[in-house]
């Protein structure tokens, strides 16, 4: 079982860049993967139309595959000869100029890095990373955390049709990084009242114990379902924003991932993957993986009401 076949590590050279450069190199030697490196220039300056220069854009091509190759090493520290290596620069915005080379290169799986932090992390992040993540229909793992062996599978769960996938998913990297999984559900209590008034089957008083135990119940059941045997597995049910208690619970466990599923919802108001995974990839502090259902997967349901987005 591996977590890719081909892995494509986008770079601009930046801090950022090279770490995903990094990441993705560890992965690739880990679990003998192909391994692809693309760095997209936004446009050729129209400035070196007045240099008067022997330079082809087959050097230009070349030197930046020698930076890539030193910046390879630089971060991890050693010379990988037996690893086979395919570089690519492109021209055109970078977002798209990645996706074009994941999909030719038949890459399973995108590693990029976070950009940014505050304000300014929701215009860099949104850029390339979130272009990314939003559009390309491969998976896309957004590096914040310092290359290193990871320890914690943190995989967060909406009990819907595509919980199995993501559990799924994260039961493969455990099992290739040697790794524990914590699964968890968060639901928000804010409105049930509003509801179970109007429902006298409902027992109100014990409404919070309802749904812990019968999320508990289906937690458990998907995680036998999952094939998690001699793998140690943590379940949680908490109450509470999903965003928030992704993001405190990853920031709790040492060398955590998460794995968090995008349901691709369209509108406006789901512009950006939709509120849980949009939060969780400006607020955690760890590496994020995304996964989104495959084309012909049924949509999830839209909320007709705007005022559930705020």
């Amino acid at each position: 079982m591996t977590i890719a076949t081909r892995i494509l590590a986008a770079t601009d050279f930046s801090p950022t860049g090279d770490r995903a450069l990094e990441e993705g190199a560890r992965l690739a030697r880990a679990t003998g993967a192909g391994f692809v490196i693309v760095h997209a220039v936004p446009r050729e300056p129209e400035s070196l139309r007045l240099i008067d220069s022997s330079f082809s854009r087959a050097d230009v091509q070349n030197s930046l595959e020698r930076r890539a190759r030193k910046a390879l090493q630089d971060r991890s520290g050693e010379s990988d000869p037996e690893m086979k290596i395919e570089i690519h620069v492109r021209t055109g915005k970078p977002a798209p100029a990645i996706m074009k080379a994941a999909a030719e290169t038949e890459a399973d799986l995108v590693v990029v890095g976070h950009e940014g932090s505050g304000v300014v992390d929701r215009l860099l992040l949104g850029s390339v990373a979130f272009s990314l993540v939003r559009s390309a229909p491969q998976r896309v793992l957004v590096v914040r955390a310092p290359s290193r062996p990871i320890r914690n599978i943190l995989v967060a769960l909406d009990l819907t049709d595509f919980s199995p996938v993501l559990l799924a998913e994260a039961v493969r990297w455990a099992r290739a990084e040697g790794a524990m999984v914590h699964v968890l559900y968060a639901w928000e209590a804010a409105g049930l009242a509003e509801y179970t008034s109007a429902m006298p089957s409902v027992p109100g008083g014990n409404i919070d114990q309802v749904i812990v135990d019968s999320a508990r119940t289906r937690l458990q059941g998907l995680v036998e379902e999952a094939g998690a045997s001699g793998l140690t597995v943590h379940t949680y049910v908490r109450p509470g924003a999903a965003s928030q208690e992704v993001t405190e619970l990853a920031d709790k466990l040492d060398s955590c991932m998460v794995v968090i599923g995008s349901h691709g919802r369209q509108g406006f108001s789901r512009m950006f993957l939709g509120n849980t995974a949009e939060r969780v990839l400006r607020r955690a502090q760890v590496n994020v993986l995304v996964l989104k259902p495959s084309p012909d997967a049924e949509p999830a349901a839209e909320d007709t009401d705007e005022e559930w987005d705020v």
